[in-house]
């Protein structure tokens, strides 16, 4: 049942990340596949447990589960909290991350981290900006 739960779990924070990113987001379909793929095994999880050569297997596969997503919910609850935060004014440099290029149009991503960036620019005049990323394939 945990693991389907899980696998639930992967499968919204998928459709977050398309929401927010849309489908042409790179990591995204990691998270789309480790939903189906903890679904899928949260469905097999009693049929593990009748096998005695299954069970020590499917207990260890649970252990490492909970311990991945107790890991992950730390870290993506820091960085969505850090997200959300407004930077300070009176930084010296701003660095404006890098992220898809879809043929000549920026991604949302992307687009989204060039406002933020110009608009801290706007309310500090003496700051530099470092805009960072590289050329993709296809861009």
């Amino acid at each position: 049942m945990l693991l389907c739960i899980f696998g639930i779990i992967c499968i919204l924070y998928y459709g977050a990340i398309v929401f927010y990113a849309g489908f042409r987001s790179t990591f995204a379909p990691f998270w789309l596949a480790s939903g189906l793929a903890l679904t899928g095994l949260g469905c097999l999880w009693d049929r593990l447990m009748s096998f005695e050569a299954g069970r020590a297997g499917a207990i260890a596969l649970g252990i490492v589960a909970v311990l991945f997503f107790v890991a992950f919910l730390t870290i993506e609850i820091r960085i969505i909290g850090e997200a959300w935060h407004k930077a300070d004014d009176g930084a010296d440099y701003v660095i404006i991350l890098g992220a898809q290029v879809q043929g000549t149009r920026p991604s949302r991503s992307l687009a989204r981290r060039v406002k933020a960036g110009a608009l801290y620019l706007k309310r500090n005049p003496q700051a530099m900006a470092v805009v960072s990323g590289g050329q993709g394939p296809g861009e």
